[in-house]
Formats: C-alpha cells, sequence, structure tokens
C-alpha cells in the first residue's frame, strides 16, 4: 500500500489517486501560504534588488575615487577636478 497514493486495481502507479491525507495537507499548506503572500510581483523584487546593486556598485566607485584621489596625492580643494 502506497503512502501517498490509494492503490487501484490499476498496474501503473502513476495512474493511483492521491491519498486524502496529502490533498488535506496540500490544502492546509496552500491556505497558510496565501495569508502570508505578501502580494509582490516578481518583476518589482527585480526591479528593487538591481537599483540595489547599482547603489552598491555607486559606492564602490566612489572608495574607489578616492582612494585613487589619495594615493595620487591630490589635495581636497582638488578632488572635483580629479
Amino acid at each position: 500500500m502506497g503512502l501517498l497514493t490509494c492503490p487501484t486495481s490499476d498496474s501503473n502507479r502513476a495512474r493511483w489517486p492521491t491519498h486524502e491525507l496529502w490533498l488535506q495537507t496540500g490544502n492546509v499548506i496552500a491556505l497558510d501560504l496565501h495569508e502570508n503572500c505578501s502580494g509582490v510581483l516578481p518583476s518589482e523584487v527585480i526591479e528593487t534588488n538591481r537599483a540595489e546593486h547599482m547603489r552598491m556598485l555607486d559606492r564602490q566607485i566612489l572608495g574607489l575615487l578616492v582612494s585613487r584621489a589619495a594615493t595620487s596625492d591630490v589635495q581636497p580643494a582638488d578632488f572635483e577636478i580629479f
């Protein structure tokens, strides 16, 4: 006897119906997940991640420019020109 299915006379287990326990479990999980769904679209997550990545890169670029200016003995007053 299968734990995930209800055996029938059909010799192909792939056609056996799903056991009631797993149908109920699936329903409970679906309801719980639905209650915890944020409603945020995947495209919004992608765009937010992209924007944050760009901000991170901008901060890295600024840090590298400041380090490069310091290594080149650029004075603070000359940084914009550098």
